[in-house]
């Protein structure tokens, strides 16, 4: 799995460095969370975090990220190509009826292509609609049972639009939904 992931990881670098032209951005950023699935009980390594026989337990959920950094390239006057990778990790703390107190965590790592039409393409100014797909290898552990489970899944991010604004130095935002969340943000840098 750990080659799988390396091969991926290689053939994203050679696709950028490829894809590079007289004008490319690097940026970071920050999602909203996204532990839906976490919440609801449908993450597909949920089991790590239950307790064997308690219906009853009471859970508290905590997250962070999705954090993300990523490339983009300038292709033509219509289209964005590059690639992002992102890092979240969603934790749940299950208190049992008995006051049996257990911590598990849900590490998602992100690697995903990235592809955006331009509406609007003025200096200062990028909005833009893309569909991102990739990889997510995901682990779950529990700390106190010492449990781990791990799998490696499609990932995608559709985002509806977004916006660039700035011209070497800037900031964007998207809205869509997918392993980035609803609500994305950050800062890039523009080299011409």
């Amino acid at each position: 799995m750990k080659k799988t992931l390396l091969i991926l990881l290689f053939s994203c670098l050679v696709l950028v460095t490829k894809a590079q032209n007289d004008e490319w951005q690097f940026g970071i950023g920050f999602g909203s969370v996204q532990e839906i699935a976490v919440r609801n009980q449908q993450h597909p390594l949920y089991e790590v975090a239950q307790t064997v026989g308690e219906s009853n337990a009471n859970y508290v959920y905590s997250a962070v990220g999705p954090i993300k950094v990523g490339y983009r390239s300038h292709e033509n006057k219509n289209f964005l190509l590059g690639a992002d990778f992102s890092y979240t990790n969603n934790g749940v703390q299950t208190k049992s009826s008995s006051g049996k107190i257990s911590n598990s965590n849900f590490y998602h790592y992100t690697l995903m292509a990235s592809t955006s039409y331009k509406y609007i393409d003025n200096p200062n100014l990028v909005v833009y609609s893309g569909v991102d797909f990739g990889v997510c290898y995901m682990t779950a552990k529990n700390q106190e049972t010492e449990r781990k489970i791990n799998t490696l899944t499609a990932a995608y991010q559709l985002n509806f639009v977004g916006i660039r604004y700035g011209q070497k130095l800037g900031g964007f935002a998207e809205l869509g939904m997918g392993f980035n969340g609803f609500l994305s943000g950050g800062i890039f840098y523009r080299v011409f």
